[in-house]
C-alpha cells in the first residue's frame, strides 16, 4: 500500500501505559486514542455484510504504536505531541483468521517512535483494530480474498 491508499483522515491523542492502575496493565505501551465512531462505522458494515465481529477493546478505539517494549530513550516516554494526524482505509482486513482491523498510515506515530529511540523502516503502517471475529476463519492469508472486504 502506499499514503494515497490511505484515503480517510483523523487525529488521535497518544496515552502512555494504558491500564496503569488496574489488573489489566502491561507496562511500556502505548496507544493513540482515536474518535470510537471509526470502529463503530465500520463494525456496522461487517454487520451488514454478515459478519459477526465483537467490537473494540478495553481502551477503546485505538492504534497501537509500542506493543511492550522498553524504549532505548526512556527519557521521551509520556512525551505529549498533542493531536496526532492518521490515515486511514477503507480497506477491511481480517487475514490473520481472528481479527478485522484497518490499515493505518502516519508519519506522525513513527516520529514519536523515531523519539523514543525505535528503529523505524522508511515506509511504516499501523492499524485500527475493529474487533476479534466471532466466528474465526482458519487457514486465511494473506493475500484472500475472503480475508478483506473493502468499502
Amino acid at each position: 500500500m502506499n499514503a494515497s491508499d490511505f484515503t480517510h483522515e483523523s487525529t488521535g491523542r497518544v496515552r502512555y501505559d494504558p491500564g496503569l492502575g488496574t489488573r489489566k496493565f502491561d507496562p511500556w505501551w502505548a496507544l493513540l486514542l482515536c474518535d470510537d465512531g471509526i470502529v463503530d462505522y465500520y463494525t456496522w458494515l461487517l454487520k451488514r455484510h454478515g459478519i459477526a465481529l465483537t467490537k473494540g477493546s478495553a481502551h477503546g478505539a485505538h492504534v497501537c504504536f509500542v506493543r511492550g517494549q522498553e524504549p532505548p530513550e526512556r527519557s521521551a516516554w509520556g512525551f505529549d505531541p498533542g493531536p496526532v494526524a492518521f490515515r486511514y482505509t477503507n480497506v477491511i482486513r481480517w487475514d490473520n483468521g481472528r481479527h478485522a482491523w484497518l490499515d493505518v498510515y502516519s508519519p506522525a506515530l513513527a516520529e514519536i517512535r523515531a523519539r523514543l529511540g525505535f528503529r523505524t523502516p522508511e515506509k511504516v503502517t499501523f492499524h485500527l483494530t475493529l474487533g476479534r471475529l466471532v466466528f474465526p476463519v482458519a487457514g486465511t492469508r494473506a493475500d484472500d480474498p475472503d480475508g478483506v472486504l473493502v468499502l
